[in-house]
């Protein structure tokens, strides 16, 4: 869930300076990272995934969690294909102390994933390719404004749109050692884009007036190297652990370009099979992302872990 917003601020009129060089602006508080910076993460690519909390580093047996460890290929049984769709039907609404009512809205219908997996005959090695969203900006704010003598009398509205993804083309492999260690490695390359406005609407006048209005898009590219690993010795529990390389987003806005660095960072993952007629399973993830040490054009992007 996205941040509550504790109080009025205002985008910054110059919206390429803001997103390629600002470190904390104001829509750190419409949205964590949102349409700022580099997007929402998408939270799980894979149904079974998606429905169990963006769980996938020590597998669910469908081909998308490649994305999270390349090396659950070997545990997801023979080839297979799949293709997703998702709705996410978040919508928040704050009312502030003094009485200001805010709604942040991410509720989107778009491809989850497309994935395939190839193993050998032998199961020792497995061969995949995936696309799906990485990162999202699919997002809208809407801050209702009040009378400065009046806080009752409502006199407008600001509102922030924005739309696109980061989306990711991966190629993985993975080799499994013995049959209770694999280990994977996967290669994402990253593109997208964002359409951003921002409008300023007066209704004391009766009818709604646009005060003011921006409007602009970004481009965003870069690519990500991936490692993992995938224990099942311990069976039935499976236990995954994911390095996710450093990577640098470059983005640019008209004449302006900037470059994002994300460090690197290690996720663990256990999952539990209970096996059964509807092949149960319980599963459960840590991934602490270091984005206080992310940076815009070398400088702090200010962000929080």
């Amino acid at each position: 869930m996205r941040k509550p917003i504790a109080k009025t601020t205002l985008f910054p009129g110059l919206f390429a300076a803001a997103v390629l060089l600002s470190a904390v602006g104001a829509a750190h508080a419409y949205t964590y990272l949102g349409a700022a910076r580099m997007g929402d993460m998408v939270v799980g690519s894979g149904l079974r995934s998606y429905a169990m909390g963006g769980t996938g580093i020590g597998g669910s047996d469908e081909a998308a969690t490649i994305l999270y460890n390349p090396a659950t290929m070997n545990w997801a049984g023979p080839k297979q294909m799949t293709l997703a769709f998702a709705y996410a039907p978040v919508t928040e609404r704050t009312v502030t102390s003094d009485k200001k009512s805010y709604y942040n809205e991410n509720a989107s219908f778009a491809l989850n994933n497309f994935a395939i997996i190839i193993p050998t005959p032998d199961g020792r090695f497995g061969f995949g390719l995936a696309y799906a969203p990485l990162n999202d900006y699919n997002y809208r704010h809407k801050q209702i404004l009040y009378s400065i003598t009046s806080p009752a009398t409502r006199t407008g509205y600001k509102e922030v749109v924005s739309a696109g993804a980061i989306n990711r083309i991966t190629p993985a492999v993975s080799f499994k050692f013995i049959d209770q260690f694999s280990v994977g490695l996967s290669y994402s390359m990253l593109s997208g884009s964002l359409d951003y406005s921002q409008k300023e609407i007066s209704s004391s006048g009766g009818t709604d007036t646009i005060v003011t209005s921006l409007s602009s898009n970004r481009s965003v590219s870069g690519s990500r190297l991936d490692f993992g690993a995938v224990y099942s010795g311990l069976a039935p529990l499976r236990l995954g652990v994911a390095y996710y390389g450093a990577t640098t987003l470059t983005m640019k806005s008209g004449s302006v370009e900037a470059n994002m660095d994300m460090p690197a960072y290690i996720g663990l993952g256990v999952a539990w099979d209970f096996g059964g007629r509807y092949n149960t399973k319980l599963a459960f993830d840590f991934t602490p992302i270091p984005f206080s040490s992310a940076k815009i054009n070398s400088a702090p992007s200010g962000l929080s872990d």
